[in-house]
């Protein structure tokens, strides 16, 4: 199609290169025409590109163009005015629309080309032909006029702001200075009706920053929009309102008296006092069999301690146990034990009995002792029970009773009050 409408036209341009002389038609007139010359964002616009009648135009290539910052193109529609016409086929994404027609003869109808639908995205966008050649003619007869239409016709349009107004603060009045209002379009920010917004003046504030124990205060004015502020007046330093405190002393430490302000805690100089005597007690810690006890003055108060004196480590020895008893063949054995911790600290042999042992000798160490009364008075007192053998020595009054009196006895005879 397009080959063939470009063989038509540059037949009908060489056809008019050979007669141009015999022939002087009136340059055609093509025009850009919209429905509305005011616009809104969203609206549609429709654009015709016109031709009047006897304007014998036999071929044209004409781009219409437009502001793709304000405008988008919807629909591009030939009008069949012309036959063999054609528009580009991607004109949406060239961002134009170019229109190529071509006739044999001139055409003498008058009407549109072609027209083309625009969504407004803004106002004030251009909308705007490029001719690149039109040619007029009859049969045998053809002329360029490429420039004489350019020069004769409406080949440019802006859409301007169809205004909404609405009233906006141009410059905002402060405390001192005035400001502007007026009314501004809500669509292209065209203005009008500028008017003066007095000045508001200040709203103050008294600010006070209180004085100290050693430090002036101040007082102003503040206002609270601007932060403007007054000349300040001074507020004098109140002055210390002080208390005497007194640290004790005590036995490891000095005390301390001085002046402290109530309110910034301001300390004058302090002045000692003396430690005070410790008051103590007597530790004592008790030496064992084996271990080393202590004994120290210590301080109730801070805890001192005085140079402790040692106590020194040793067991303490019971009675004569006896551990083996001795027969009139064998010897003995009798231990003294620590009456502390129970160790053996002493220990000695007990002879063989000789045939007619003294009575009383019951814990048969070969000899009496109050040792003997005194294990007699615990059978006596079921504490411990004596063996037979114990028991046969235990009597020695011959009773065949062990008694207390046996125990007297053998007291008697350790002390030489009675004999054996």
């Amino acid at each position: 199609m397009k080959k063939a409408l470009c063989l038509i036209l540059s037949v009908i341009i060489a056809f008019g290169a050979l007669s141009v002389l015999a022939y002087a038609a009136d340059a055609p007139e093509v025009s850009l025409k919209v429905d509305k010359q005011e616009v809104r964002k969203g609206e549609t616009v429709t654009v015709t590109v016109e031709i009047p009648k006897n304007s014998k135009i036999c071929a044209a290539t004409i781009n219409f163009v437009y502001d793709t910052d304000c405008y988008t193109l919807k629909e591009a529609t030939a009008n069949g005015l012309i036959s063999g016409e054609q528009l580009n086929e991607d004109y949406k994404s060239t961002k134009k629309v170019r229109y190529v027609a071509a006739i044999v003869d001139g055409i003498t109808k008058g009407g549109a080309l072609f027209t083309v639908e625009l969504d407004v995205r803004k106002p004030n966008g251009k909308l705007s032909l490029d001719i690149e050649e039109v040619a007029v003619g009859e049969k045998d007869k053809t002329e360029v006029v490429t420039a004489k239409v350019k020069a004769k016709s409406t080949l440019e349009a802006v859409l301007t702001c169809r205004h909404d107004f609405m009233e906006k603060i141009i410059k905002q009045a402060t405390c001192v200075r005035t400001g502007e209002k007026a009314q501004v379009c809500k669509i292209c920010d065209f203005t009008k009706d500028s008017t003066v917004i007095e000045a508001k003046g200040h709203t103050l504030n008294t600010v006070t920053v209180e004085p100290t124990c050693d430090k002036a205060g101040k007082q102003y004015d503040e206002c609270t929009v601007c932060n403007w502020k007054s000349a300040e007046k001074v507020l004098k330093a109140k002055g210390h309102d002080t208390q005497t405190v007194v640290v004790d002393s005590t036995c490891a430490n000095e005390g301390k008296k001085y002046e402290e302000c109530k309110v910034c805690g301001w300390k004058s100089e302090p002045q000692a006092i003396k430690t005070k005597p410790h008051d103590t007690e007597t530790i004592t810690v008790p030496a064992t069999c084996d271990t080393d006890g202590e004994t120290y003055l210590q301080c109730k108060e801070c805890g001192w301690k005085s140079e402790s004196v040692v106590l020194k480590a040793g067991h303490k020895a019971g009675d004569w146990e006896v551990v083996i008893e001795a027969t009139e063949t064998e010897k003995g054995m009798k231990v003294k034990k620590c009456t502390v911790c129970g160790a053996v600290v002493e220990e000695a042999e007990i002879p063989v009995k000789e045939p007619g042992a003294v009575k009383g000798d019951v814990n048969g160490d070969g000899e009496l002792s109050a040792v003997d009364a005194r294990m007699i008075l615990r059978h006596v007192a079921r504490v411990e029970t004596l063996t037979l053998s114990q028991m046969a020595n235990a009597d020695v009054n011959g009773d065949l009773k062990i008694t207390a009196v046996d125990a007297r006895r053998i007291l008697r005879m350790v002390a030489g009050l009675e004999k054996a």
